[in-house]
């Protein structure tokens, strides 16, 4: 225990070690902020981008905002892309703002969505309050009071709430609402400030260049300690805290509706497939009048039918009814028999088909596991990852797709049992190569060391016979429950010899444990996202 112990502490150290220094390394952020205008319907928005955009900018509007311009970033932290759409209310001074954000490939469902309203005082303080799904800003400024209300769907409530927060500053004066023209370097300029506050503060550095900054191993430290658990479930936690606190003394209601917007992305995608052209274009040649018309449905039942759409899984042309799921669309006909066949069946039915498949798979993988070991000679560690990706995979497939925490235990169970039967396979093949290994440690025929003269004293429980283990013709049969009981302990024994094989091998507890996971994760029940029925018009009103 004390190496598996050692194990652990070890990914503990690269996590919270090297992680910080990977940070200090690779992160670049540019002094000046690229920030470029894009158009409503430009090629440069993404699907959800343009989905997410759309549905904000129709609700502001409706509080009084106007729209001053959408910007993109790609280039002022490295390996992160930034989409900025602001909106301005002059006769309240206030401004408010969508933002997607994108790390690493992008993959919009794993973007980041938020909604925030801001107020400027003319002194430089600011209020800024948002939607974050995360937690408040990690380096914070000392100008700026910035509050996120975790996940809050309805953006006239958060404005409820910014507006109050901005009460509670009194007679100070507001900055106007800059112009269109200026909005986007005014954005630029804030955040050159803010970057430079930082790097007062000690979290950021100028390299020798002076054309971007670096982390400081105190911001590093910060930085990659503050994204990484536990300290990121904490800081979550304080802020869902913080809001509800803050509600409360409001006298608002602290539950409110929260947002999903992995399952946004998923529609948003889905009725751009029926769409097929950029939304802004449906009403006009005015672009502007995508962000009074973006709601989800309006679009959808104001748009003419888009030749060429088909069922993603029967591949006929949409002609009037019509499913989005899972981001993908669905005739009418195919979501119907999708539905019959995801309710369709017994619960005991679906677990005793994926105990068989995925117990197939178990046994395979363990021949699998053990053939690779007696070929080469060696253990090969990863060689446990494709048997949790087998059984995990089996297992799904037996439970229909349906995921759940059932299949979840059931998967991991099967799997660990994978792999404790290949350790028992070895394990036996050497007891009847060396039978010898079998005797224990109380059948010694030797006295302890330091006692008598050291002469060999039989024992009571070793009998003086040389005859070897198996060869006596008297055994009588063991009795059933002696054989049922032998075989209990058989598989008890199977079933620990992994965690004893981790206390002399420990990377093998880590490869059992990714193995675990994998399991895990493929049963997981899915997030199913469906919106419909929709209509497809055939003609849009007002339009031949």
């Amino acid at each position: 225990m004390t190496s598996l112990a050692l194990s652990l502490l070890g990914v503990i150290v690269f996590v919270y070690v090297v992680g910080p220094l990977l940070l200090r390394q690779k992160m670049r952020i540019a002094v000046r902020p690229a920030i470029e205008p894009v158009a409503s319907d430009g090629p440069e928005l993404p699907v959800a981008v343009r989905g997410f955009f759309g549905e904000v900018s129709s609700e502001v509007r409706k509080l009084g905002f106007t729209p001053l311009g959408r910007f993109v970033d790609r280039e002022t932290v490295a390996g992160v892309t930034a989409y900025i759409a602001l909106f301005g209310r002059h006769d309240t001074k206030e401004q408010a703002a969508a933002m997607a954000v994108f790390a690493g490939s992008g993959e919009a469902r794993g973007g980041r969505y938020v909604v925030e309203f801001h107020t400027e005082f003319v002194d430089g303080r600011e209020v800024d309050t948002n939607n974050s799904p995360g937690s408040d800003a990690l380096f914070r400024v000392p100008w700026k009071s910035v509050c996120a209300f975790p996940g809050m769907a309805d953006p006239s409530q958060l404005y409820q709430v910014h507006r109050e927060r901005a009460r509670e500053y009194g007679g100070l004066v507001r900055k106007q609402v800059p112009p269109a023209s200026e909005c986007g370097e005014e954005l630029r300029q804030g955040m050159m400030r803010e970057f430079k506050a930082h790097a007062d503060a000690g979290f950021l550095r100028l390299e020798g260049r002076e054309d971007a900054y670096r982390c400081t191993m105190k911001g590093a430290i910060l930085g990659a300690w503050g994204q990484r658990w536990p300290i990121l479930s904490m800081r979550r936690w304080l802020a869902r805290r913080r809001a509800r606190k803050l509600l409360k003394e409001m006298g608002l209601p602290a539950d409110y509706r929260m947002v999903d917007y992995r399952r946004e992305v998923a529609r948003w995608e889905a009725e751009a497939q029926v769409i097929g052209v950029p939304t802004t274009e449906l009403e006009g040649e005015d672009a502007d009048a995508f962000d009074s018309a973006v709601d989800a449905q309006s679009r959808v039942e104001a748009v003419k039918e888009s030749p060429g759409r088909e069922c993603s899984v029967c591949q006929k042309p949409i002609v009037d009814t019509y499913y989005a799921v899972d981001g993908a669309v669905q005739c009418e006909r195919c979501w119907m028999t999708d539905e019959a066949a995801r309710k369709g069946g017994s619960r005991v039915g679906r677990f005793a088909g994926a105990t068989a498949l995925g117990g197939l798979a178990g046994v395979l993988s363990a021949v699998i596991y053990y053939g690779v070991a007696a070929i080469t000679g060696y253990e090969i560690g990863w060689i446990a990852l494709i048997v949790g990706l087998l059984v995990g995979g089996a297992v799904r497939w037996g439970s229909g797709r349906r995921g759940g925490w059932a299949f979840q235990l059931l998967a991991m169970f099967l799997t660990y049992a994978s792999i404790a039967t290949s350790y028992g396979i070895f394990a036996i093949q050497e007891f009847i190569e060396h039978p010898e290994l079998l005797d224990q440690p109380g059948m010694a025929t030797s006295a302890p060391a330091g006692e008598g003269d050291g002469a060999a004293v039989p024992t009571a429980s070793a009998p003086a016979s040389t005859q070897p283990w198996g060869a006596s013709d008297d055994v009588e049969p063991p009795t059933l429950g002696e054989f049922v009981l032998a075989l209990v302990l058989l598989v008890v024994w199977v079933l620990v010899l992994p965690v004893l094989v981790s206390t002399q091998a420990p990377f093998t507890a880590v490869f059992v444990g990714i193995a675990l996971y994998e399991a895990w994760k493929l049963n997981k029940r899915p997030d199913r996202t469906t919106s419909g029925p929709h209509h497809v018009q055939r003609a849009v009103a007002g339009q031949d």
